[in-house]
């Protein structure tokens, strides 16, 4: 997930937008962990089958937290 906010503030990205199946309590736990927040509203496409209620979350990124330091640096030249 760092990695996802290091190269999105890199790329000039202000906020991270995910989709979560509530029932994946790793994923949702993970998402919780990092500060994402609940938007508030659900979302079931017509695609996703028996698959319901799928959480939409966010992260508004800190530019000062996610600027290239020495160790997201690293980071971001591993993902290029």
């Amino acid at each position: 997930v760092h990695c996802v906010e290091v190269a999105a503030a890199h790329w000039g990205y202000s906020r991270v937008y995910l989709h979560v199946d509530p029932d994946n309590n790793a994923a949702f736990d993970l998402y919780k962990s990092a500060k994402y927040r609940d938007v508030g509203k659900r979302w079931n496409p017509f695609w996703a089958g028996n698959v319901a209620n799928i959480g939409y979350y966010f992260k508004k990124l800190d530019p000062k937290r996610e600027a290239i330091t020495q160790g997201s640096d690293t980071t971001m030249r591993q993902m290029e």
